[in-house]
C-alpha cells in the first residue's frame, strides 16, 4: 500500500469515528429529551424549588404601662420579575414611564430618567428577581402596590416584595441593655435572650425556585405553613421612673468623670425592678449603654457588705450593737496587713452601733474577728444562710455566681475573715447587693427580683 492509500484509510477512520460520535450524542439527546425527559424535568424542578423556612413575627415588650419598649418592624425588599408570563411588552412599554415617575417620587433616591433605564435594562437582560429598592417600609409597599403596573398584581406586573423584620427600641438607650438586643445572627440578649422561646414565635414554611446568583423567588402555591407570630411580654418597667433614673445617672458620672456606672429602682414588697440604668463613658464622653452592669458585673461590694457582717453576728448572739470596740487610732494589724479607715485617727472606742454608722473599717473587722476569729466557718455559713453565695436567678442571661470563699479554699488566708467582713476579698454584682437589702426593707422577707 502506497502513502496515499495509507492517508485515504486513516482520514475515512477518523470521519467515521466522528460520525459514530455525533449519532451516539444525538441517541443520547433523543434518549433524554424524549424518552427520560419526564424524569429529568422533574429532577431539575425538584433542585430548583423547594421549601424553605419563613420567619415569624417575634413578639413585643411592653413597659409596666404598655409602652413599647421592643418590637419588630416590616421591612421589605422590593423586585420585579421582569419576564412573567403576563408581562407583555405592550403592557410594560405603556406603563414604564408613569412607573418611574411614581418610583423616584416615593424613594427620591434616583430620578425618573434613572428608574426608567433601570427597568428597561433588567427587562432586556430577562432579570427573573431584579431589585428595585431595599429597605423599604410598609407604608410605602402599600403605597406602591397602587402604582401603575403594580396595581395589576404580582402575576401581571411581576412585583415581588420579600418581607422581613427589624427589631427597634423607641426609646434609644433607655433601659437599652436590659430589654436587649437580637443580632443579625440571630444571637439575642438581655430580656430578649431571657424570654426568646415565648417572643421569637413559631416558623413557618413557603414554597421558594431558586434563581440565578443563588438568589430565591416565594411561589404561591397555596400548600405553605403560615408563621406563628411570637408572644408579649409585659415588664415591671416604669418609662418615667426609667427616663429620671438614667438622666440622674448621667449628669453624676458626668459630673465626676466616671468611666461607668448603674442603677436599679426596686420596688421592695414585690421585686419588680421599676428602672435600670447601665452607662458607659464612649470615645466622645457622651454616655451609652453598654454593658449590663447591674445583672453580669461581679465587683467588691465594699462597705455596703458590713451590714451582711454584722446580721450575722447578731443572729448568732455573738456580737451585740451596745458592745464597744477600739477603732485603733484608725489602722489595724491583721498578719501582714494593715486595715485603715478612711477617717485619719480613727474614732477611739465606739460602739459597734456607731462602728456601723461610721462605717469604720477597723472597728467592724474587729468585731467580727473577735466573735468568729476561732470558727471563721460559722461566720461564712451565717452569710450564705442569707443567700449571699447564691444568684438571684433573674431571667437575664449572663447572672455570675457571688465569689464567697470559705475557710480551705483557695483564696483564703490569715486575713481573709476581717477584709470580707468589710467587703473585700468577696464579689457580687450590684442587682445581688441590692436583693439583700431589699430583704432588710422589706422585713426580712426575700424577694427574687424580676423583670417581668
Amino acid at each position: 500500500m502506497n502513502d496515499n492509500s495509507q492517508l485515504k484509510a486513516r482520514t475515512n477512520i477518523v470521519y467515521l469515528a466522528m460520525v459514530l460520535f455525533a449519532l451516539a450524542i444525538a441517541v443520547k439527546l433523543f434518549t433524554i429529551q424524549l424518552v427520560e425527559g419526564d424524569k429529568w424535568r422533574a429532577k431539575a424542578e425538584t433542585v430548583s424549588t423547594t421549601y424553605r423556612t419563613v420567619q415569624p413575627d417575634r413578639g413585643h415588650i411592653y413597659s409596666e404601662d404598655g409602652r413599647l419598649l421592643a418590637t419588630s418592624v416590616p421591612e421589605y425588599d422590593v423586585r420585579m420579575d421582569m419576564v412573567t408570563d403576563a408581562l407583555t411588552d405592550e403592557v410594560f412599554r405603556a406603563n414604564i414611564d408613569s412607573l418611574s415617575w411614581h418610583l423616584a417620587d416615593l424613594f427620591g433616591d434616583r430620578t425618573q430618567a434613572e428608574y426608567k433605564r433601570d427597568l428597561s435594562d433588567a427587562r432586556a437582560r430577562k432579570e427573573r428577581y431584579h431589585m428595585v429598592k431595599r429597605k423599604a417600609d410598609h407604608t410605602q409597599v402599600q403605597q406602591l402596590r397602587s402604582f401603575p403596573l403594580f396595581h395589576l398584581g404580582r402575576f401581571k406586573s411581576g412585583l415581588v416584595t420579600e418581607k422581613r423584620t427589624v427589631r427597634v427600641r423607641p426609646f434609644g438607650r433607655l433601659a437599652a441593655r436590659t430589654v436587649g438586643y437580637v443580632l443579625r445572627d440571630s444571637t439575642t440578649i438581655g430580656l430578649e435572650a431571657g424570654y426568646d422561646k415565648w417572643l421569637k414565635g413559631t416558623t413557618g414554611r413557603r414554597l421558594e425556585r431558586r434563581l440565578s446568583g443563588g438568589v430565591w423567588m416565594p411561589i404561591d402555591d397555596g400548600e405553605g405553613v403560615d408563621p406563628v407570630p411570637g408572644s408579649d411580654i409585659h415588664t415591671t418597667i416604669d418609662i418615667n421612673l426609667q427616663d429620671v433614673a438614667d438622666a440622674a445617672l448621667g449628669a453624676q458620672l458626668q459630673k465626676h468623670g466616671a468611666q461607668y456606672g448603674c442603677v436599679i429602682v426596686m420596688e421592695v414588697a414585690t421585686g419588680a425592678i421599676k428602672a435600670v440604668s447601665n452607662l458607659t463613658r464612649a470615645g466622645d464622653s457622651t454616655y451609652v449603654e453598654a454593658l449590663n452592669y447591674a445583672v453580669s458585673e461581679a465587683t467588691e461590694p465594699g462597705s455596703t457588705f458590713k451590714l451582711a457582717s454584722l446580721m450575722v453576728g447578731i443572729e448568732d448572739g455573738l456580737i451585740k450593737p451596745s458592745d464597744t470596740v477600739d477603732t485603733k487610732k484608725g489602722q489595724v494589724r491583721f498578719h501582714d496587713r494593715t486595715m485603715k479607715d478612711s477617717h485619719e485617727g480613727g474614732y477611739g472606742r465606739i460602739t459597734v452601733q456607731r462602728a456601723f454608722e461610721l462605717s469604720s473599717n477597723t472597728g467592724i473587722s474587729l468585731a467580727v474577728t473577735k466573735a468568729y476569729g476561732k470558727d471563721p466557718k460559722r461566720f461564712i455559713a451565717g452569710l450564705q444562710r442569707m443567700g449571699l453565695h447564691q444568684p438571684t436567678g433573674v431571667m437575664i442571661p449572663g447572672e455570675p455566681v457571688p465569689t464567697l470563699r470559705g475557710p480551705g479554699e483557695k483564696g483564703w488566708s490569715g486575713v481573709s475573715l476581717p477584709w470580707i467582713s468589710i467587703g473585700y476579698e468577696s464579689q457580687l454584682t450590684s442587682l445581688q447587693t441590692l436583693t439583700f437589702y431589699n430583704a432588710v426593707a422589706n422585713d426580712g422577707r426575700l424577694v427574687q427580683p424580676h423583670f417581668v
